[in-house]
């Protein structure tokens, strides 16, 4: 994990005084007045941590909050200036993770910074379980979702199905059939179906990846590389 944060914030003095202080801790931030520029950073080079004011002055926190929960499961922090503040509840109900004053001494910033950072580390390290990492991607099992560098990728409940198949068996040859068989519990129906699912996985994996992860094998049925799953985040098998 990289540690990085982006910081949406009208007020500039406060805003560059915890700027300084997290840049000279060695976290990469980066910050933004308008809410609206930083979708592509999002989307391009995803962060581990959103701060926003809650008092922005273009558009609505909470709707800026409710955009980003779209397409990210990335942490989110409000920094207010009063716990009655006009807004604060809508941004928690929006998708807001947790709330922050926004005159907190830029000291124990620092340290409630380290703090979530080693929280959420120790979180991801013992909440892999259930989850298939594959090249960037990753597979909830649970959550019965999939992701890319924390950008959900919106799946038909038979594609996830369909997927999970075929990342439970890397490597081995799934017949339609087969696939058939469990993804829509019947031995007899339209196998057809099973290629018109998989292209529809194959079409959305190559908007991130253009990695070949599913073959076609003739009259055979389909693999998945077995070569690129993660036993952890960022270290494919060889």
């Amino acid at each position: 994990m990289h540690n990085s944060i982006l910081f949406v914030a009208p007020d500039s003095e406060k805003r560059q005084q915890l700027f300084k202080t997290l840049w000279g801790a060695g976290f990469p931030v980066r910050c933004f007045l308008n809410p609206n520029d930083v979708f592509d950073s999002v989307w391009n080079d995803p962060p581990s941590l959103i701060l926003i004011q809650n008092r922005l002055t273009r558009g609505n926190a909470a709707q800026f909050i409710s955009e980003i929960r779209k397409v990210s499961t990335v942490q989110i922090v409000v920094l207010i200036s009063d716990l009655e503040e006009s807004g604060a509840s809508e941004a928690l109900q929006a998708g807001a993770d947790t709330l922050l004053p926004w005159d907190i001494p830029p000291y124990l910033f620092l340290e409630w910074i380290k703090a979530f950072f080693r929280r959420i580390s120790q979180y991801s390290a013992d909440n892999e379980q259930g989850k298939i990492f594959f090249r960037g991607f990753v597979f909830h099992e649970k959550g019965r979702y999939l992701e890319y560098h924390q950008q959900k990728i919106k799946m038909a409940d038979k594609e996830f199905d369909v997927l999970q198949i075929l990342l439970k068996n890397p490597g081995k040859q799934l017949t339609s059939k087969y696939i058939y068989s469990q993804v829509w519990g019947e031995v007899f129906g339209d196998i057809s179906t099973v290629g018109v699912h998989i292209k529809r996985i194959k079409l959305k994996l190559a908007q991130y990846d253009s990695h070949p992860f599913i073959t076609n094998v003739y009259k055979a049925g389909y693999v998945f590389d077995k070569n690129c799953l993660e036993s952890v985040p960022g270290e494919s098998k060889k």
